[in-house]
């Protein structure tokens, strides 16, 4: 599929996840959906997979990236506050000795 695992996660939040999309995870967990879903007896095929991926993929892979990267920003934002905070109280030491 080459998807990330946050975007499966994402895409089963969806109240309109196509049926193919989730036929096609089904196939790729060896798992049969349409017992939970009878309406995706109907899907035989995953012909229109791609197409559907691709709707589905650009508004993922965006947030994803976003959210990727704010999380990496306030990581390093936090190690540095702590990094400047020690230096601080080092710094603070040597110039009371």
């Amino acid at each position: 599929m080459k998807v990330n695992r946050r975007t499966i996660y994402n895409w089963f939040k969806r109240p309109d996840l196509p049926f193919i999309i989730l036929n096609e995870i089904g196939h790729i967990l060896n798992h049969d959906f349409s017992i939970d879903f009878p309406d995706m007896k109907n899907i035989k095929d995953s012909t229109s997979f791609r197409e559907n991926l691709n709707i589905l993929q650009p508004v993922y892979s965006k947030a994803d990236t976003y959210q990727y990267w704010m999380l990496k920003y306030l990581e390093l934002l936090e190690r540095y506050n702590k990094l400047t905070e020690i230096g601080l109280r080092k710094s603070s030491k040597s110039n009371q000795i």
